[in-house]
């Protein structure tokens, strides 16, 4: 699968992803501080599903009806990276059809697909 890491992702989860053979653009090695928007556009243009710690790109594609290939909220708290990696690496793995065109929330514990 293709993914667009936003800014606020860790460089670890970005990495792991990778090292498992998904694709994984980065917007802080690409274009740093550009807005939520431009990330969301960038992420639309190459097919990809968005990968961010951001609650406010729910905002853009729920309520704003902005266009998007796929979201996944990471929702980590006081979670050791490396684990992090893992568990968003694993829900990709067994979700990997449900998360197209869709608002997905990853928790340490749980995994919520919706539809949008």
């Amino acid at each position: 699968m293709v993914f667009f890491a936003d800014e606020s992702i860790e460089a670890e989860v970005t990495s792991y992803l990778r090292k498992r053979q998904h694709i994984v653009y980065s917007i802080s090695e690409m274009a740093p501080s550009i807005s939520d928007e431009n990330v969301l556009d960038f992420a639309v243009r190459h097919n990809a599903i968005l990968l961010t710690n951001d609650k406010d790109f729910g905002d853009l594609v729920i309520r704003q009806g902005l266009n998007h290939f796929g979201i996944i909220l990471l929702r980590f708290r006081k979670t050791i990276i490396s684990e992090k990696a893992r568990i968003v690496f694993d829900v990709i793995q067994e979700h990997e059809s449900e998360l197209l065109n869709s608002f997905s929330v990853i928790t340490p514990s749980s995994v919520r697909i919706r539809k949008v």
